[in-house]
């Protein structure tokens, strides 16, 4: 199990691991007016998220806290949660209770916090494909910000 693997320079501080987050430059792609929602596009791949005022083509930056980034193991199915980003598992980390594992989707790290049980319970290991799952909701259109075109998309 990855668990019994982590290594004393792998725990991160607990301020750290409470701030962690995904946070990365995304291309408006357009709106779901039925549904209430805007369309990015970005290194993790696509997002959906509560509709925001501009229009499509426009660079965003999107943060996700660790603590709204489910992680899975197989393609859910059955949940509310509209974001599903398949990845592989690049770090676990942390000690006690709860540990912060990273996902690199398409090279963008999202951050998810866990807890042990959940780990293990889960089987998770480095360099095992996982998916992380975010409700677009858990994305506040106050903290997505407007910014320069970027070639990071």
């Amino acid at each position: 199990s990855g668990l019994s693997g982590l290594k004393q320079n792998q725990i991160l501080s607990q301020a750290a691991k409470n701030h962690a987050e995904y946070s990365a430059q995304n291309e408006y792609m357009g709106h779901d007016e039925a549904a209430g929602l805007t369309r990015l596009s970005g290194p993790a791949g696509r997002l959906s998220v509560p509709r925001l005022p501009y229009e499509p083509g426009r660079t965003l930056r999107v943060r996700v806290p660790a603590r709204d980034v489910l992680v899975a193991t197989r393609v859910p199915e059955g949940l509310s949660a509209r974001n599903v980003l398949p990845g592989r598992l690049a770090a676990l980390t942390g000690a006690g209770p709860a540990l912060t594992a990273e996902i690199d989707c398409g090279g963008a790290i999202l951050t998810a916090r866990l807890t042990t049980a959940s780990a293990s319970d889960l089987g998770l290991a480095i360099g095992a494909p996982v998916y992380a799952v975010v409700k677009s909701v858990a994305f506040d259109p106050a903290a997505i910000g407007a910014g320069r075109r970027s070639v990071e998309i």
